[in-house]
């Protein structure tokens, strides 16, 4: 039997957004919070994520100057992609600021979650920001597959490349009753499917069978 991992969906929650403002304040000062369009990252910053193909894409939407773009995290890759957002002239519409206390403001602050990650068995990050009320557009691979029900409370993408996501969160910017609609199906679907309450029942559900069985 499998049980997958939990989401305390109490502590990230669509509630949370009421700091969207106070966040996006601090993140990018001189533009309104709500002429923002935000698009959230968090991880580790490993090759394996392959952040550089969020930096990518950050690069392929600035046609759109409504568009703002945070990448949350630390790691040995930090320096690489700071060189690559220079290149890239990313400095207006970037931000790197490391970890937070509140990565559950953060995330329920985001319009949409990117998930560039190679490889990946569950997918927390992806898991927490769909709790949140976010709309997630992840690579197609490991346990993201079976997290994410395509077009339905979530985006996934085959091929890990910028202007593959870069399409996908345009697509949003456009369509935002779509994109509140996936929001709100992914909310759902974690809370039934993927929660922190479920996965302790399912749990207890195992050692009582067990006790039974023994008894």
């Amino acid at each position: 039997m499998v049980i997958p991992n939990g989401v305390d969906t109490k502590h990230f929650s669509p509630c949370k957004r009421s700091a969207r403002a106070r966040i996006l304040s601090e993140l990018f000062p001189e533009t309104s919070p709500d002429a923002i369009f935000l698009v959230g990252a968090a991880g580790n910053l490993r090759p394996i994520k392959s952040y550089h193909i969020f930096l990518e894409t950050a690069a392929a939407l600035r046609h759109l100057p409504h568009m703002r773009f945070v990448l949350w995290g630390e790691g040995e890759e930090r320096v690489a992609l700071t060189q690559l957002a220079q290149r890239l002239g990313l400095a207006d519409r970037l931000r790197m600021p490391g970890w937070i206390n509140k990565i559950d403001e953060a995330l329920a602050a985001c319009d949409c979650f990117v998930h560039t990650s190679q490889s990946e068995s569950f997918g927390m990050a992806v898991a927490e920001a769909m709790a949140s009320g976010v709309a997630v557009i992840a690579f197609a691979t490991g346990g993201l597959v079976e997290l994410i029900e395509d077009g339905k409370s979530g985006f996934l993408v085959s091929e890990n490349r910028a202007s593959v996501f870069a399409r996908t969160i345009e697509f949003l910017v456009h369509h935002s009753h779509l994109k509140d609609s996936i929001a709100s199906a992914a909310r759902l679907r974690i809370d039934q499917e993927f929660s922190l309450r479920g996965m302790v029942q399912q749990h207890l559900q195992i050692y009582r069978s067990i006790l039974e069985d023994a008894s």
